[in-house]
C-alpha cells in the first residue's frame, strides 16, 4: 500500500506524457513483476501504441507470446 501512495504522488507531479508513462511503467513492472507495459491510446476509431525504450517483444506463431 506505501509503494501505491508514493506512486500516486509521482503521479501527480507529473506534467507531461513520457514522465507519466515512465511513472506507471516502472510502477506497474514492480507491483505485478510483468517484463514489460505499454499504453494504447485511441483517436477517433484509431488505436496508437506510445514509443517505449523497452525491447520488443518476441511473438510466436499467429502474434502470441510464447
Amino acid at each position: 500500500m506505501e509503494r501505491l501512495i508514493e506512486v500516486v504522488q509521482d503521479l501527480s507531479l507529473a506534467r507531461d506524457m513520457p514522465t507519466l508513462q515512465g511513472i506507471v511503467r516502472s510502477a506497474g513492472r514492480e507491483l505485478t513483476g510483468a517484463d514489460g507495459a505499454t499504453f494504447i491510446l485511441r483517436e477517433g476509431d484509431q488505436c496508437f501504441t506510445t514509443p517505449t525504450k523497452m525491447p520488443l517483444p518476441r511473438y510466436g506463431k499467429g502474434g502470441a507470446f510464447p
